[in-house]
């Protein structure tokens, strides 16, 4: 691909990343307004709610997913992508329907992440942090039961990985609080 191709793709698909349902923005924001207290329009107003915001982002993060894949597929057929090292543009034949349903089924207890989250949001089953902490100890368990992928060593790796990012989080949420 075009250096030109790859950026473009690259920073209209992070726009998507910051709308995001539960978001580093989102997850700051909601801490930062907590403490809101008022009134709007004659109703009271007490913080954010975080499910409020989980579902706040769905539909303009699909908008910007689907008018970004739009554009991607646009600049493909235009420019013949993808192409080989040699500069040819011919691709394996379609592999068929058959081959597609059968890799969406292998999808379907990966993608059920995704709707435990929203169920137990939505339905006050649990908290977002809650919700999260179920879907991560639902998705171990699909990892080393059904996918058999995880091994200690990637394990390890996750688990220095989400450190990292925790730690990120609450340095930028440290720093919030000061600004306040």
């Amino acid at each position: 691909y075009s250096a030109a191709y790859a950026v473009n793709v690259t920073t209209h698909a992070s726009l998507a990343g910051a709308l995001m349902p539960t978001s580093t923005n989102m997850i700051i924001y909601a801490f930062a307004a907590q403490g809101i207290v008022g009134s709007l329009n004659g109703q009271q107003v007490s913080g954010v709610s975080i499910g409020d915001l989980l579902f706040s982002g769905l539909l303009p993060v699909l908008w910007v997913m689907g008018f970004v894949l739009i554009a991607a597929y646009w600049q493909a057929k235009r420019y013949g992508f993808p192409r080989r090292a040699d500069g040819s543009t011919e691709l394996p034949p379609f592999p068929g329907w058959v081959a597609v349903a059968r890799a969406f089924v292998g999808a379907v207890p990966g993608l059920m992440v995704i709707a435990l989250i929203l169920v137990c949001v939505a339905m006050g089953i649990a908290t977002a942090t809650e919700a999260a902490a179920i879907a991560v100890a639902y998705s171990l368990c699909l990892t080393v039961l059904v996918y058999r992928s995880m091994t200690w060593t990637k394990f390890r790796r996750a688990l220095t990985h989400a450190a990292k990012t925790t730690g990120v989080v609450l340095l930028l949420i440290a720093v919030s609080n000061m600004l306040r």
